[in-house]
């Protein structure tokens, strides 16, 4: 599902993205709509509280956004205590992770929720 800025669902979490050696987290964000969406990606802990190194970017209309091991962009070690947030500003998006394991090569991929932005 997608996420709408200024609705009751203008953000998505993705929930457990490892990324704690050897595996690593690419995130991705596309627009659903016909105009650019500009979002906020942070990573929170359980309670809420954004840690490391909030971002704020322009996502294209059809040019997905990609941030390639999440972990540095967002200053923060990503474990299965820190959730990604994808809060919209404006516009509309999808987003997902996708955890690769390093010393396997195995992949999986974890699609954001929408949900109501703290």
């Amino acid at each position: 599902d997608a996420a709408v800025a200024g609705t009751t669902r203008d953000a998505l979490a993705i929930l457990g993205a490892d990324g704690t050696w050897p595996r690593r987290v690419n995130l991705g964000i596309a627009t659903t709509g016909d105009a650019p969406a500009r979002v906020s990606i942070s990573a929170r802990t359980r309670d809420g509280e954004i840690v490391g190194l909030p971002i704020e970017t322009i996502v294209a209309e059809g040019e997905p956004y990609l941030v390639v091991d999440a972990n540095r962009p967002l200053g923060v070690p990503l474990d299965d205590s820190i959730s990604i947030h994808v809060r919209l500003l404006s516009g509309s998006a999808v987003a997902w992770a996708s955890v690769i394991d390093g010393a396997t090569g195995n992949q999986e991929m974890i699609v954001g929720v929408p949900v109501s932005a703290p």
